[in-house]
């Protein structure tokens, strides 16, 4: 028996001698960077849900030699190949890691090789056979190749793998080169995969060669990419309370897809394209806009309810017949911007309100109407408040009302200068009480600032309109025998463009007693030229049984309201000797013509500033009548 030592070193040459040459049939699967396949790869629940096939280039029906490079590609026929991982196992004792492996094979022999593809959690499968032949003799030939033909699983959406395999009836040896019609670099292999970044069709073309065929067969064929087709398609739109005429923008989005365009329609009749619109509806009501996403590949749409209110109200103006004395109805009208019909609470300031809307028939007018009356029990300035109601809200606006007295305010007037008063020009207006010891405060009629000041102020408009000019003059503590005045006056602001030209020494207007202006609410349209400034003092002193107003009816051409004293002298002959003392301002206002029933020569007591080259005569052709309060009628000016 041989010694014991020498026993040991026998066994282990059997064991090489027998497990050297095949020990790769069993060796645990390794990968190429000789990391090994993940457990739960090769361990994972194959029921991922996909259809998994395996090709290579060396089937057993057309083997490589040893040596050769072999292409191995897995390929996704039904499913997404999307977050897939490949592992491949040679059946060599080999792993590779990739959709599109290559391998070199040290042995002839068939091999069953499988790739495993895993989301990570589950697995799918396949196995392909695959041929080696030994190292061909010297001097064989490789057989020529027949029937080239490429194909390919367009087609396929951008960005996604496109996986192509080509094929021959005859030919050993073959080698495969792809080019891809986009411009990219080439590829080699039976079967390989190429992702397309733009969409589009490509013209794809294989060849094949060998040692025998030198010349490579080529053959071409079209291949399509697709657009991703859009998905989850959502709409925004802002300000989201629609009203009516207001602009609202549209935005449309989807959460996936390529060259994806957007239509919109809005209900009311109107279209729109592009991802972001504005629109605004013209009527309430409900709309359905619907948002539509295409492109080549498909289509998705968004159909959603816009409730369309109206607008606030707009008061665009309220419009009063004013001035009136105490108890006289006013008539107010108001214009309102609505869509809806609308209500109204006027609250007249005077302690009683009351509710109106407006009239069904304007339910198809953007501008409403509301038209109402109210008397004032007492004069005096009041603010009344409109609040007007639809829909889409309200709105208010406050009034300044002149309600005058029955009778003459203390016999305060309030007097301007100059008389015909131009906007963006001053103003001086004063009363006639003492400026000791007087406060007064003016208010002009523009819904500006009151002015707390003496009996003379400074004050200029803006613009050209009629105002109401309002001022109460109270006395201060230390002087409680004197009482409180107040008065109004309605001034014509006009402009160097409208107004007639007036010469310096301007002509003065008339006040009556009782705070108006003497004169109807129309501004002066005539031109006189007055010659001469001078300043007569006449006295005129008669003896009567009663103080009148003589009245009269004549046909006259208006020549102005100026400040001015006549040079001519009026003759009239009234029908009872009175004796009046005044002082006034005497106003030409007409050339009339007329039959005098009495002559009397009269020099009141008045201030001018022109002296007037018209010559005026006037004759009475009635009795005058005395008017209660001794107030003295405005003098008629015709309208032209």
């Amino acid at each position: 028996m041989p010694p014991r030592r020498s026993i040991v070193p026998l066994f282990v040459f059997l064991w090489l001698i027998i497990f050297q040459k095949t020990d790769h049939r069993f060796a645990i699967a390794q990968n190429s960077d000789n990391s090994a396949i993940p457990a739960s790869v090769l361990l994972g629940p194959n029921d991922l849900a996909i259809k998994l096939v395996a090709v290579s280039d060396s089937p057993t029906t057309n083997p490589k030699p040893v040596g050769q490079l072999v292409t191995l590609t897995a390929t996704v026929t039904e499913g997404s190949a999307t977050g897939l991982a490949f592992y491949w196992n040679f059946g060599d004792g080999q792993t590779k890691r990739g959709r599109v492996v290559t391998h070199i094979y040290a042995e002839e022999g068939t091999y069953n090789a499988f790739v495993i593809a895993t989301d990570g959690v589950y697995t799918q499968r396949a196995t392909v056979l695959i041929g080696i032949d030994p190292i061909d003799p010297v001097g064989v030939a490789d057989q020529v190749i027949n029937g080239l033909s490429g194909t390919s699983d367009s087609p396929t959406i951008v960005g996604d793998p496109t996986n192509f395999l080509a094929t021959v009836i005859s030919g050993t040896n073959v080698i495969y080169e792809w080019n891809f019609g986009d411009g990219s670099a080439s590829a080699r292999g039976v079967a390989v995969s190429h992702i397309y970044q733009v969409v589009g069709d490509y013209l794809v073309t294989v060849s094949a060669s060998n040692n025998t065929t030198v010349d490579p067969i080529k053959k071409s064929f079209w291949m399509w990419v697709l657009p991703a087709p859009p998905k989850g398609i959502q709409v925004i739109y802002a300000p989201t309370q629609v009203a009516v005429n207001r602009l609202i923008v549209f935005t449309a989005t989807v959460e996936s897809g390529t060259d994806v365009k957007f239509d919109w329609s809005f209900g009311d009749g109107t279209v729109a394209t592009g991802s972001t619109v504005q629109h605004s509806f013209a009527k309430i009501g409900v709309y359905e806009v619907r948002a539509r996403a295409s492109n080549s590949v498909d289509e998705i749409s968004l159909s959603i309810q816009i409730f369309v209110q109206d607008s606030p109200p707009v008061i665009l103006n309220v419009f009063k017949d004013t001035p009136k004395r105490a108890g006289e109805a006013i008539n107010f009208t108001a214009f309102i911007l609505s869509d809806s019909l609308v209500t109204a609470e006027w609250n007249w300031g005077d302690g009683t309100r009351i509710s109106s809307r407006s009239d069904p028939q304007q339910d198809n007018l953007s501008v409403k109407d509301l038209r109402i009356s109210h008397a004032y029990a007492n004069p005096g300035r009041y603010i009344a408040t409109l609040i007007v109601r639809n829909t889409g809200g309200s709105t208010s606006t406050e009034i300044t009302v002149y309600v005058e007295k029955d009778v003459p305010r203390q016999n305060t007037s309030i007097f301007y200068t100059p008389t015909v008063p131009v906007a963006n020009e001053p103003i001086t207006f004063s009363v006639p009480l003492s400026k000791d010891n007087r406060s007064c405060l003016w208010e002009w009629g523009n819904g500006g600032a009151l002015d707390n000041a003496s009996t003379s102020i400074t004050y200029t408009y803006t613009e050209t309109k009629k105002y109401v000019v309002y001022v109460k003059c109270t006395p201060f503590a230390n002087n409680p025998d004197q009482v409180t005045y107040d008065a109004d006056r309605i001034v014509f602001v006009g402009s160097y463009l409208f107004m007639p030209f007036i010469a310096q020494g301007s002509i003065a207007s008339t006040q009556s007693p009782s705070g108006g202006s003497g004169l109807p609410d129309i501004p002066p349209t005539t031109t006189m030229t007055p010659t001469a400034t001078e300043t007569p003092t006449p006295t005129e002193t008669n003896t009567p049984t009663a103080t009148a107003t003589p009245t009269e009816t004549a046909t006259a051409v208006p020549v102005e309201t100026p400040t001015a004293t006549p040079t001519a002298t009026a003759t009239a002959t009234p029908t009872e000797t009175a004796t009046a003392t005044e002082t006034a301002t005497a106003v030409p206002v007409e050339t009339p013509t007329a039959t005098p029933t009495a002559t009397a020569t009269a020099t009141p007591t008045e201030t001018a500033t022109a002296t007037e080259t018209a010559t005026e005569t006037a004759t009475p052709t009635e009795t005058p009548t005395d008017l209660p309060g001794g107030t003295i009628p405005p003098v008629p000016v015709p309208v032209p």
